[in-house]
């Protein structure tokens, strides 16, 4: 994992635990599809369903496309 990544997926672990969604939303739509599922990746399965849901439909979409197949399976399940 990159040290970029680590760095945002603990200011994601950071912002979800003070309820920072607005700027959750405003860190994830600037960065790429792989990026985004990098650092879900990383993050406990339980915080998935939520941020995914913060995410833009196109920029959802072209993430969906880019997370591993237990993660998809995840998201239908819980959605």
């Amino acid at each position: 994992m990159s040290e970029k990544t680590y760095s945002l997926e603990m200011t994601i672990r950071s912002l979800l635990g003070n309820k920072r969604y607005s700027t959750i939303k405003d860190i994830l739509i600037t960065l790429n599809a792989a990026d985004i599922a990098a650092i879900f990746a990383e993050l406990e399965p339980d915080m998935l369903p939520l941020l995914f849901r913060l995410l833009p439909k196109e920029l959802a979409a072209d993430t969906f496309v880019e997370m591993d197949p237990d993660q998809q399976e995840l998201l239908i399940v819980r959605s």
